[in-house]
């Protein structure tokens, strides 16, 4: 049973936010497949998205385990995992 927040039209606004943090997660990847390892704001400004939506594509991926995290002095950079 699905709890009472998704039934209806909340549930359809729950499976399109979820198909657009899906996207934007292609578009993180591609990002960092095309342009290696940047920092979120470099990702905020390379993939077409809303900055909130940016964060959450990251954070899909990284649970996915599809990214790394690496320090360059004090900037925290995004990479693709390597072997995906």
């Amino acid at each position: 049973m699905l709890p009472r927040s998704f039934s209806g039209r909340g549930w359809d606004k729950h499976v399109n936010m979820l198909e657009q943090i899906g996207e934007t997660a292609g578009s993180v990847w591609r990002a960092l497949e095309t342009k290696g390892p940047q920092s979120l704001g470099a990702l905020k400004k390379n993939v077409k998205a809303p900055g909130d939506l940016v964060m959450m594509a990251v954070g899909w991926l990284a649970r996915e385990g599809k990214l790394t995290l690496e320090q360059k002095g004090r900037t925290p950079l995004l990479r693709l995992q390597k072997g995906d």
